[in-house]
């Protein structure tokens, strides 16, 4: 178990055959290495930093401030373990999954654990896909998210940020509340994120192998919602 607050990242292995692309690039073009953090990202260089920063290739389907504990510190009844689930589908996409997340925020200043089940998922395709009736395509990048916060009814006030960045062609964003769609996601009101809508937000390249995307909120698909990765090739904790 890491130190309590102190972010850590895991070299997932990933196949060299992978196929997707981020920005039109594949994952040798992006340095040969895919990287999860415990932090809601994944990127190609083990980055740890904190979610102010830009400037790295980095898919960020929930990207915050987490920390990661074992069942037995919680002495109210709490949902962790917290953990990362990555799946495999050759073919067809990768998947990761943030399961039961816990902000340090919420856990910082001798509050008490929250019973809180925040969970994000994401998923990116190296080919065309039909998952229960939904067409995706070959560089699709799908997030999508399930919470339940204790007193709240919804997922819950945070500093997250959501979307795609590049190094070199500037960052794709998703943001419920804003019309342009311009930046990433600050001080979130949980009650607009599609995690009890039936929708998640799907980042469709504008043609094949371009570098930039639409991004658009679609209906969930059973099986996308949630956990396709019951049973994962890899679980990972701190």
């Amino acid at each position: 178990m890491n130190d309590f607050d102190t972010p850590w990242s895991t070299d997932l292995g990933l196949r060299s055959n992978f196929n997707g692309r981020l920005f039109g690039k594949t994952v040798s073009e992006l340095g040969g290495r895919l990287f999860a953090t415990s932090d809601g990202n994944i990127n190609f260089s083990g980055d740890l930093s904190y979610n102010t920063a830009r400037g790295y290739d980095r898919i960020a389907p929930l990207w915050d401030d987490y920390v990661y504990l074992p069942n037995d510190i919680l002495s109210d009844g709490g949902l962790p373990p917290n953990r990362i689930l990555f799946h495999d589908s050759p073919g067809s996409f990768i998947d990761l999954t943030w399961r039961n997340v816990v902000l340090f925020t919420e856990a910082s200043g001798g509050a008490s654990w929250p019973k809180t089940d925040r969970t994000a998922q994401m998923l990116w395709f190296e080919g065309d896909t039909i998952l229960n009736g939904f067409q995706f395509h070959r560089d699709d990048i799908a997030f999508s998210y399930i919470a339940n916060t204790a007193g709240t009814t919804d997922f819950g006030d945070m500093l997250s940020l959501i979307g795609l960045d590049s190094i070199s062609n500037g960052a794709i964003l998703a943001d419920p509340q804003r019309s342009d769609g311009g930046v990433y996601f600050r001080d979130i009101d949980g009650a607009k994120m599609p995690w009890q809508d039936g929708q998640f937000f799907l980042f469709r390249p504008t043609s094949a192998g371009a570098s930039t995307y639409s991004v658009t909120l679609q209906p969930i698909p059973e099986i996308l919602h949630m956990y396709h990765c019951l049973e994962p090739e890899l679980s990972l904790q701190a």
